[in-house]
């Protein structure tokens, strides 16, 4: 796409499987590039190693630890050697306070954190990157068993791993963040004991987290697979895919905002475009509980979960979607076996208009296998138009659940389904299912609508007192529908249960309490607000130009996210603000009264309006090669002599940002002019997030006959190190 920019400016306004032993330490090594010797011993502080080739010439053993120094940073491969034991692992860790020490592996090698036929070691406490030439497989950390036996115990814990370029359409186990693979020949290598947890993972192609073979050929099962805690945004493919495992747990992870890049590129011997957020290729009794994924899309399935081929029994309970344009869950498995999909929760899935295996809360493409979709709670705003249903393959089950559907919505066909004991609430179409013992009347959810990010902000989905859900349902057996609800809830293996992913008592409704730890910040003709909720659904925002002095009458009503920025302000003028929580009983009293003072601030950013007449302070990155899209030209810029464009007389997909900018914490706005002659054909937008990836934030680029001022506010910075930038992913000459 054809984008010209000028004048831009970022303005100051678990549980854990096989967990870690105890036993002595053989020896501790430290290692600091800013201080150290590759001469000293390296076995203190005081005298630590200097260079990575230092640690990979080494050969370790049981029991030691490698110490790499916080706010040092590395360039090149880490691969250490050397064999722990199930009482003596061997762990890469931190020492002293500050950043995480930084291996950067700009694109040397596939893998910047490579564990080759390592058992029993702990990766804990770094920073990975790995950049590298377009079109090229890149891997942040990697652990790979060859031998054509089970290696045991690999533990990936609490790093960070963020801006690796791999292909968003190669192969899952070497395009990526996080892989744990096996591979050989014959492909027998295989793990037992593998432990992924506590991660924060971002801007990463293709997938977030994998386990499995490396070469797609899975022939025996990895054992004891736990994937906990991990939290995932602005990946190219997919978040997590555990592929050839028994038994494994995947559970709390978070995903965000992901997905947007599948399709692109292809690492010769494998490619392929479909991608999901979290789902299971392969397994045995895989559980997946407690996730939450939201704003995931993709150009084939897209999905939120995925129960994909040849899997044995699995199981997705008590997880959390929201906000997937193309559903909540792919169900695809050819094997002749029994799945559950129980006490779920999905609010406004759905509404895209593909038109192949996605666009509907459950969508069924599967094989022989039986589901059992029960108890879960499905809501749908107004303005959606989301099947409840998409496709018609396999048999299912479908009872026990709430359909809450304010928009308009369908359902397929009910062939070899059946539909009993469910609520239809809100539109009936004709193709709604005969249900014997249905429900249409409202089934009181206590503040129906919340819509916000974090599992802990779901009371909104509980039941009122009164509610005709309560206790209505029919029991199936503890077998199929489990042992808890979505919040915790014991669930009984013989009594009737409530209709919906809530089985506690009815609850009625109070007044909320008033929110908390409301904060201003200023920027330039406005003020963004954020607060701490502690219930609600929705909040008011209340505004004066003196203390205590906001009027009776909200400035602003229905707000849903936690956090408000009030605009055409005026520069100079103090202005104070109080907020309410809202819900069907009423509105609570005001929160904490809290000031800010717009102000026309300094241009914090390099080379803002490119006048240098190149990209000067700006980093240009493409994943498929096509880094030629971008430049400085002369022409027709807003003012001065230059703007900035993306555009290739071929395909492209390119990418434009200012990298580690060093800023105080606190909240900020980004703007910039951008002028946008042709219509995107996928994808294309600004962002703005901490340098680790976390907290993006995007404005989405339309076409315009001229220049069009685009701006996102309430930019949290809490890393002191921001990223901005421009994504267009586009066809010829746009």
């Amino acid at each position: 796409m054809n984008r010209l920019f000028k004048a831009m400016a970022l303005v100051s306004v678990g549980l854990s499987a096989l967990l870690s032993q105890t036993a002595t330490r053989a020896a501790t090594y430290y290692v600091s590039a800013s201080s150290g010797s590759d001469s000293n011993a390296g076995t203190s502080s005081g005298a630590p190693w200097q260079s990575l080739a230092k640690v990979n010439g080494h050969g370790f053993a049981a029991g030691d630890s490698i110490l790499f120094k916080s706010g040092d940073s590395w360039t090149g491969q880490l691969a250490p050697t050397g064999t722990g034991t199930s009482a003596a692992h061997i762990v890469i860790n931190s020492y002293n306070t500050g950043a995480l020490p930084i291996i950067n592996g700009a694109g040397a090698e596939p893998a910047t954190v490579y564990m080759h036929n390592t058992a029993y070691w702990e990766v804990r406490g770094l920073s990975v990157t790995n950049t590298g030439t377009a079109g090229n497989e890149y891997e942040g950390i990697m652990f790979l068993n060859d031998t054509g036996a089970t290696m045991n115990y690999a533990y990936v814990g609490g790093n960070t791993v963020t801006n690796v370029n791999g292909i968003a359409s190669g192969y899952y186990g070497t395009n990526g963040a996080i892989a744990v693979d096996s591979a050989g020949s014959p492909s027998t290598s295989t793990w037992n004991g593998v432990t992924v947890e506590n991660n924060t993972i971002s801007n990463c192609s293709r997938a977030g987290v994998f386990v499995g073979p490396s070469n797609n050929t899975p022939n025996v099962w990895s054992t004891n697979v736990l994937i906990n805690n991990n939290v995932m945004s602005n990946l190219g493919g997919d978040g997590i895919l555990v592929y050839g495992s028994a038994s494994p747990l995947i559970q709390n992870n978070t995903l965000s905002n992901s997905g947007a890049q599948a399709g692109t590129g292809n690492s010769g011997w494998y490619s392929n475009p479909y991608a999901a957020g979290i789902w299971n290729n392969s397994t045995t009794n895989a559980v997946f509980q407690n996730n939450e994924v939201y704003g995931n899309s993709g150009g084939g399935d897209g999905e939120a979960f995925d129960i994909d081929l040849n899997n044995g029994t699995t199981t997705f309970q008590t997880n959390y979607s929201h906000d997937n344009p193309y559903g909540f869950i792919l169900l695809f498995n050819n094997n002749a076996v029994t799945e559950y999909v129980r006490y779920n929760l999905s609010v406004n899935d759905g509404g895209s208009n593909y038109g192949g295996s996605g666009g509907g809360f459950i969508n069924l493409d599967s094989g022989g296998q039986t589901f059992y979709i029960t108890n879960n709670t499905v809501y749908e705003k107004s303005s959606l138009n989301s099947p409840v249903t998409h496709l018609n393959n396999g048999t299912c089950f479908i009872e026990n659940n709430i359909f809450y559907m304010l928009g308009s919505t369908s359902y397929a066909a009910t062939t070899n389904q059946t539909w009993n004991y469910n609520v239809f609430y809100g539109a009936h179409p004709a193709s709604e299912p005969s249900d014997a013992h249905k429900l249409t009347s409202d089934p009181l959810l206590l503040f129906p609508g919340q819509d916000l990010a974090g599992r802990a902000n779901c009371n909104g989905y509980e039941l009122q007192t009164g509610s005709p859900a309560l206790v209505s349902g029919t029991n199936l057996g503890s077998t199929i529908l489990g042992s808890f609800d979505f919040y915790g809830n014991a669930v009984s293996g013989s009594a009737a249960p409530n209709r919906g992913a809530y089985d506690g008592a009815g609850i009625t409704p109070t007044i909320p309490p008033a929110p908390t730890g409301l904060a201003a910040t200023a920027g330039i003709s406005q003020v963004s607000l954020s607060w701490t909720s502690g219930g609600g659904s929705s909040f008011n925002v209340y505004r004066g130009t003196t203390a205590g002095g906001e009027s009776a009458t909200p400035v602003a009503t229905g707000i849903i996210p936690t956090a408000y920025t009030d605009t055409g302000l005026s520069n100079g003028t103090t202005y104070y603000y109080k907020v309410a929580a809202v819900n069907s009983a009423g509105t609570s009293t005001k929160s904490n009264e809290s000031s800010a003072t717009p102000s026309a601030a300094a241009n914090l950013l390099p080379n803002p309006g490119f006048e240098s007449g190149n990209l000067t302070g700006w980093t240009v990155w493409s994943p498929n090669g096509t880094g030629g899209a971008a430049g400085v030209q002369p022409n027709a810029p807003r003012s001065g002599i230059y703007n900035a464009y993306e555009t290739l007389g071929s395909a492209f997909k390119v990418d434009i940002s200012v990298n580690s900018l060093v800023v105080p914490n606190g909240t900020y706005t980004m703007t910039a002019w951008v002028w946008a002659p042709t219509v995107p054909s996928n994808s294309c937008y600004m962002y703005a997030e901490n340098q680790d990836g976390t907290g993006q934030l995007q404005a989405n680029i339309s076409q315009s006959s001229g220049y069009v001022l685009y701006t996102i506010p309430n930019v949290q910075i809490t890393t002191g190190q921001a990223q901005v930038g421009f994504w267009s992913d586009a066809l010829a000459n746009q």
